[in-house]
């Protein structure tokens, strides 16, 4: 035997589905909410890292600057008579003494970032 449906079971039933469907419309709106501040949090995190990447490329550009690596020789200004080698953090004339290959050649500079 089958249960008679009532007009009112089918109210009933109708009520209960449109709350769920509130609630889940409710959960969607609060996620998309919540999707949409972390997006923005992560966009702001890679804007400082890219802000923090390119302070540390110009202070060791800087440093590079002070501690001779890079000179002004692509400026306007004429390049020095004599030239100054930086090698290992101190500065070294090149040798006017000919050395065993028949020129002057001092030790190979060490990048300033693998000393």
């Amino acid at each position: 035997m089958s249960k008679k449906v009532t007009k009112a079971d089918l109210e009933l039933r109708v009520a209960t589905i449109n709350d769920e469907k509130r609630l889940l419309q409710q959960k969607a709106a609060t996620s998309e909410a919540t999707m949409k501040v972390a997006l923005q949090e992560r966009d702001r995190q890679s804007s400082a890292v890219a802000d923090l990447k390119t302070e540390l490329m110009t202070k060791s550009l800087e440093v590079a600057r002070l501690e001779g690596y890079i000179t002004r020789a692509n400026e306007s200004d004429p390049l020095p008579v004599q030239p100054v080698y930086r090698t290992f953090g101190r500065v070294e004339q090149p040798s006017s003494v000919v050395n065993s290959y028949g020129s002057t050649w001092s030790e190979p500079q060490t990048p300033w970032w693998n000393r």
